[in-house]
């Protein structure tokens, strides 16, 4: 998979999100491989407070993927990208919510938008077609 071609699937789960949400203030950037040192470790994203400490426009959330990342399957490529807009579409659109920023609640926020669950695969990894649901305690809630 090609940088080009994981930024066309998060702009078409970008879309699909915003039909659900409303607009979004997310952007996509390929990090760098120091940024992400565990095995597991593929993305994160940002609180629009601090996006544009990554790059991001002011205001705005940017998801950060690791290089690793173009060589992971669909299924993984697609739980990633939906459970970091599910944070995105937390940071934006709920941002008193006691359990704001969560791990669980960006997988519920995902969900709901897509109606599949998020699994976390034999890595514990995000993906949309195997291993297990809810997230793992011992990955942090």
């Amino acid at each position: 998979m090609t940088g080009r071609q994981v930024q066309r699937v998060f702009d078409e789960l970008r879309r699909q999100a915003e039909e659900v949400c409303g607009p979004l203030r997310v952007q996509l950037t390929l990090g760098h491989p120091d940024d992400f040192p565990k095995k597991r470790n593929y993305a994160f994203c940002t609180n629009p407070d601090h996006g544009h400490e990554f790059g991001a426009d002011p205001g705005w959330c940017l998801i950060v993927v690791a290089p690793k990342i173009l060589k992971a399957e669909m299924p993984r490529v697609l739980g990633l990208l939906m459970h970091e807009l599910g944070h995105a579409v937390d940071f934006l659109y709920t941002p008193d919510h006691p359990e704001h920023g969560s791990e669980r609640r960006a997988d519920a926020i995902a969900q709901y938008i897509w109606r599949i669950p998020i699994r976390y695969d034999g890595d514990t990894v995000q993906s949309t077609c195997c291993g297990v649901h809810p997230r793992p305690p011992e990955l942090g809630l």
